[in-house]
């Protein structure tokens, strides 16, 4: 099969839509020709694998003119173009569908229009909220109706979950037989240079620092734990405008030696984290499409996790949820895990691999062709 993976970025860009362009071209190359494009200054080379670029430094009308004419070229040697988000690779690639009458694969990444909103400081809203009630701003709302445009007229859309797909169906009309699922593959596991040993009574979380993250109510429940567990530990990575108030708040409640603000760390450290912790709290209020959370899954660790329909397709079972807006909960969900034996980690990671998201994808472009 010939296959143009289609994609706004690429290392050494390290947002997770690069890195996954980037595995994904390296173990396709085994068994398909593939191609990549896309906008790029450099890029990391790829034995046998040709990489073409768009200077993503040009006015986005030319880049995205630049972008449809490179792919036009590519298109006429290609039975597949799988694009990586709805806009900056997905409009060009509708373009070139209609024109070239390829088979168009779009991978629903992120939401283009709430990603520019949360930028430029436009909301504050989760990502549901986002979908019922958008930004009164032209510009987001001119990105939003275009990505529903891309998404309507691709052949298929690819969702990393059944709760996305339905959720894409109602907010966006898109019709159910459009949309397929293929549960996303984990990041390449970092081998950390040394011993590694869980770490009791320590509470990893990973978010965005704003009002909509529950962020606080998680510190309002290290309050109602620090007496019962002596080495009580939350460490916090992540930041955002929220994160002095926060702050604000651990002073307030005495939580100094309990809380633990790092910031955005490095893969290596959030790797080293997600191991050594004792419990991990997953509570991505904002972005419930988010592939992270098959990090925790195969970290095989307790869980408190949000109690989305996301969340629970994916965790199987393997968490305990919790609403995040009622700090006596989560500490409750903590104790229970601290006090007991039985949670022992994910018990569903056969679903979250390489080989199975290949092989999903390959019987999806199969069916295409």
């Amino acid at each position: 099969m010939k296959i143009i993976i289609a994609t706004p970025l690429f290392p050494p860009e390290i947002e997770s839509i690069a890195t996954y362009a980037k595995e994904l071209a390296t173990r396709l190359k085994a068994t398909h020709q593939v191609w990549i494009l896309a906008y790029a200054g450099n890029w990391e080379e790829i034995p046998d694998l040709e990489i073409y670029s768009i200077n993503k430094r040009q006015p986005i009308f030319f880049r995205l003119i630049n972008y449809f004419i490179k792919l036009s070229h590519l298109a006429k040697q290609a039975d597949i173009i799988y694009a990586q988000n709805a806009l900056a690779s997905g409009l060009p690639t509708i373009f070139v569908k209609i024109f070239f009458r390829k088979a168009v694969v779009i991978n629903f990444f992120e939401d283009e229009a709430l990603k520019r909103a949360r930028h430029f400081s436009l909301t504050e809203k989760s990502w549901e909220q986002f979908l019922r009630k958008p930004e009164a701003n032209f510009k987001i709302n001119l990105i939003r109706k275009l990505q529903i445009w891309v998404l309507r007229r691709a052949d298929k859309v690819l969702v990393s979950s059944q709760a996305l797909a339905e959720v894409l169906s109602k907010e966006y009309k898109l019709a159910k037989d459009k949309i397929v699922v293929n549960y996303p593959a984990p990041a390449n596991t970092l081998q950390l240079p040394f011993a590694l040993s869980e770490i009791k009574q320590q509470i990893f979380v990973e978010a965005r620092l704003f009002s909509w993250s529950g962020i606080g109510e998680i510190i309002r429940a290290m309050d109602i734990l620090k007496n019962k567990f002596a080495d009580l530990k939350l460490v916090i990575v992540g930041d955002g405008q929220e994160k002095n108030n926060l702050q604000n708040l651990v002073e307030e409640l005495g939580l100094g030696a309990q809380v633990d603000f790092r910031g955005w760390v490095s893969k290596a450290e959030r790797a080293y984290l997600l191991k050594s912790s004792q419990v991990l709290v997953y509570n991505p209020t904002s972005e419930d499409f988010s592939s992270a959370i098959v990090d925790y899954v195969v970290a095989n660790k307790p869980i408190v996790s949000i109690n989305s329909a996301y969340a629970r397709e994916i965790f199987a079972g393997s968490a305990v949820f919790v609403d995040f807006g009622k700090a006596s909960e989560i500490a409750q969900a903590i104790t229970k895990i601290f006090t007991s034996q039985q949670f022992v980690g994910a018990n569903n990671q056969e679903n979250f691999s390489w080989a199975r998201h290949i092989s999903q994808l390959e019987e999806i472009f199969d069916k295409m062709l």
